[in-house]
């Protein structure tokens, strides 16, 4: 191990609940069916692509940890950003809710970081 490697110190999360899966407890967040619609929907979008999972194996390797993998976001819908999927959804909702008009909609947002410029992204997309 690297000099930095013996200095890392690796921490669990008290409150993580082990072997539980999404249900009842977080429908209050998103229901299933909402979760599902969701990704249904936007695998469809033009240009749509799982992002990759990469294996860090050099740094599990000196975290003393079975495997790391790194979920590289960057090049989602040519955005560079990790929030590319909620702004744009949220739009084509509320366009759907409001009879499909997107010209008649202005959307905003109080940030030009990664979720104000997928939520223009989408915008543009929808015609807005």
């Amino acid at each position: 191990m690297t000099d930095a490697a013996t200095s890392l110190k690796l921490f669990q999360n008290p409150r993580v609940l082990r072997n539980t899966t999404y249900g009842e407890a977080a429908d209050p967040l998103i229901s299933t069916a909402e979760f599902e619609a969701a990704r249904a929907e936007i695998s469809t979008w033009p240009d749509y692509a799982p992002t990759p999972l990469l294996d860090l194996p050099g740094l599990a390797a000196e975290c003393g940890v079975a495997g790391v993998r790194y979920k590289d976001e960057a090049g989602r819908f040519g955005l560079g950003s990790f929030k590319a999927l909620g702004g744009p959804y949220a739009i084509r909702r509320l366009i759907a809710e409001r009879g499909g008009e997107p010209g008649e909609l202005t959307v905003a947002c109080a940030t030009d970081g990664n979720h104000g410029r997928a939520v223009a992204w989408g915008a543009k997309q929808l015609g807005c």
